[in-house]
């Protein structure tokens, strides 16, 4: 009987053994899903200038070529959510890192602007559908709340990490090899993920499906509603077009799904108790970007290499990945949610000390701030996602993660234009100040400012202005330029506070609403 005992502990050690093997290994494989999408995204500004170079296309050619992968990966992102919870990871991720490779492929040997619009929406595609199947694999694989925490601190802590390395490796290729060389770095790293993928996820049975209009139509609503938020500042036609169609998709999707007694998108259990509150709360805690504003402000104001200010911002990348780090110990402590409430509430406060950027201020000061800032805000990203997806039912596990992401889309698309329109008008306005001060007309002022804040440079507006009150004005504008771009500077930082102290009320209301632990989000729920 001894040795029946014996053989049966054995057996079940073994079976422990390979399940958590196979849980690890599903595990990195999503991690490098998550680092092969942000390699992309930090490197893709570093080739443009080269790219657009070589091929001989115009500025707003290359603008355009930054929005085209979101607007296409936001059409899918329903899509991508809804096939994975019904044919699960593994075909999904084969298919995302597919469409990724493909696309970089194109970019790489494209001979002229059209080919690399395919390459991006096919990237865009791809890399949208990898992100959201990367973190419905971890959501359903990892459901013991301790580890769900510290895995989510490592998820928060990858995106820095890859920020930190990514764009001095790329500039530096761009440098000794050309941009298209980057494209085989990028292809090499999705091959890698793909052999990773088809080792380590196992195949999921095919469940039944339905429809997928809905969900197609729910991607051209965001889709469109981005695409004319984005292009108000540049294209009021395009901006008019694009929310017709978002208004169209949102009417046929409303009709529907009131006319469907089932439909394949379905948001019913985003009905409880707190979930529209925690949604609203993903989307605004995705609205500020104190790390793109700080890179501006170093490239418009300190005279130094490009390489030199990636390199630079290594420093806060490291600090972003200590306060990820730490996520994952403070959230299995005192849960997730509360976790991203106190992240919101200390990123608010972090953010006023943009206020000590001032005109005469160092390089290093604005590095130091973003530096400080970094923390609590990289901090949030951990234990803010796992509460939403912990709260998702298993057989939801796509859609809640599709929902994650449009969540996260959305915030940023709608935290630039505001965050953007109010500090760049700020910058105008106390340009115009200024100017007015030393004795021009404010209309004048106000016009001047205006080509400042368009990209103008002062020396190109001063050689055009015939009236030499407005041109010994802009010869002695040094001083004034930078005291507004301390100004504009502050305001990114009150409006970031300001949101993220939104975000902190918004959980207080989560939380009071959500009262069992798997309401605020310290373990994987079942479905209600």
């Amino acid at each position: 009987m001894w040795k029946n005992v014996f053989f049966d502990s054995v057996g079940r050690m073994k079976a422990r053994s390979t399940v958590g093997r196979a849980t690890s290994g599903a595990v990195v494989t999503a991690f490098l899903c998550l680092i092969l999408l942000k390699v992309r995204i930090s490197g893709f500004s570093y080739i443009l200038l080269s790219m657009q170079q070589d091929l001989g296309f115009s500025r707003d050619s290359a603008n355009s070529l930054e929005f085209t992968p979101s607007a296409a990966g936001l059409l899918v992102v329903f899509v991508a959510g809804a096939l994975s919870d019904r044919w699960g990871p593994r075909r999904m991720l084969a298919i995302g890192i597919t469409l990724f490779i493909i696309g970089a492929v194109i970019v790489g040997l494209a001979p002229n602007l059209i080919w690399i619009v395919i390459g991006r929406i096919l990237d865009g595609i791809g890399i949208v559908t990898i992100a959201i199947v990367a973190l419905s694999l971890i959501n359903t694989t990892v459901t013991d709340p301790g580890k769900r925490a510290r895995v989510f601190g490592f998820y928060a802590a990858a995106t820095p990490a890859v920020f930190m390395l990514a764009p001095p490796v790329t500039a530096l290729i761009v440098e000794t090899a050309g941009w298209r060389a980057v494209l085989i770095f990028w292809v090499v790293l999705g091959l890698i993920t793909l052999v990773a993928m088809l080792r380590y996820v196992p195949k999921s049975t095919t469940r039944a499906g339905g429809e997928m209009v809905t969900p197609l139509l729910a991607g051209a609503v965001l889709a469109g509603a981005s695409l004319s938020i984005i292009s108000l500042a540049t294209s009021d036609d395009f901006a008019v077009f694009a929310a017709a169609i978002a208004v169209v998709a949102l009417f046929a999707l409303i009709v529907i799904m009131r006319r469907s007694a089932t439909t394949t998108l379905d948001f019913r259990w985003c009905r409880g108790r707190g979930l529209i509150i925690l949604v609203v709360a993903l989307c605004v805690a995705s609205m500020p970007d104190l790390f793109f504003y700080t890179n501006m402000l170093l490239q418009y104001r300190y005279s130094v290499p490009i390489v030199f200010i990636a390199l630079l911002l290594v420093v806060p990348q490291g600090f972003a990945v200590v306060g990820g780090l730490l996520s994952g110990p403070v959230s299995a402590r005192i849960g997730p949610a509360k976790a991203a409430q106190i992240a919101l509430l200390v990123s608010a406060v972090t953010c006023l000390a943009t206020l000590f950027v001032t005109p005469d201020a160092p390089i290093w000061v604005p590095v130091l701030v973003l530096s400080v800032i970094a923390v609590p805000t990289l901090f949030l990203v951990g234990p803010i996602t796992n509460t939403f997806l912990s709260r998702a039912p298993a057989e939801s596990s796509g859609a809640a993660a599709s929902i994650n992401k449009a969540a996260g889309n959305i915030g940023g698309v709608f935290g630039g234009a505001l965050v953007g329109a109010l500090s760049f008008a700020a910058y105008q306005n106390r340009m115009a100040g200024i100017l007015n001060a030393d004795g021009l007309p404010f209309p004048e002022a106000e016009l001047i400012a205006g080509e400042i804040r368009g990209g103008a440079a002062v020396a190109e507006v001063a050689a055009r202005i015939s009236d030499p009150v407005a041109k010994d004005a802009l010869v002695s504008m040094g001083p004034g330029l930078l005291d507004a771009q301390s100004y504009s500077y502050a305001v990114v930082g009150l409006v970031s506070a300001g949101l993220f102290l939104a975000g902190a009320v918004l959980m207080f209301f989560y939380l009071r609403r959500s009262t069992s632990p798997s309401d605020v989000g310290a373990g994987h729920v079942s479905p209600r």
